[in-house]
């Protein structure tokens, strides 16, 4: 896949994250009558939130990937430099570590604050 393509497609998923104008509904608190209610209420909060906090990483991840692809870095590890594998960058174009390091991230070895 061609660079140009690569940074349209981080650009699109970039802009695709942006949140709804009504997601502060979502985490509002707010009063409420009985207990399945605020345990509902509680319950869709947590969720909004998690989600938000995904959109956030996720947003981090490819402002990352666009930032190599100016530095002219894109496609190498961040961690050992060895260049990312085609395949895993055409599935994942924001990868940031090679396939050894993104295992050993996951597994909890030292690359753990670069995975994914």
């Amino acid at each position: 896949m061609h660079i140009a393509s690569i940074k349209q497609l981080i650009e699109t998923r970039l802009q695709e994250l942006n949140p709804s104008p009504d997601w502060p509904d979502s985490i509002a608190i707010g009063p409420i009558g009985d207990v399945v209610d605020t345990t509902q209420q509680s319950i869709d909060r947590e969720m909004a939130c998690r989600d938000l906090n995904r959109q956030a990483k996720m947003g981090r991840l490819l402002r990352a990937a666009l930032d190599s692809i100016d530095a002219g870095t894109y496609g190498a590890c961040a961690y050992c430099d060895e260049p990312i594998a085609p395949k895993r960058l055409a599935a994942v174009p924001w990868a940031r570590l090679c396939l050894a390091c993104q295992e050993e991230a996951e597994s909890g070895g030292a690359r753990q604050d670069l995975a994914a």
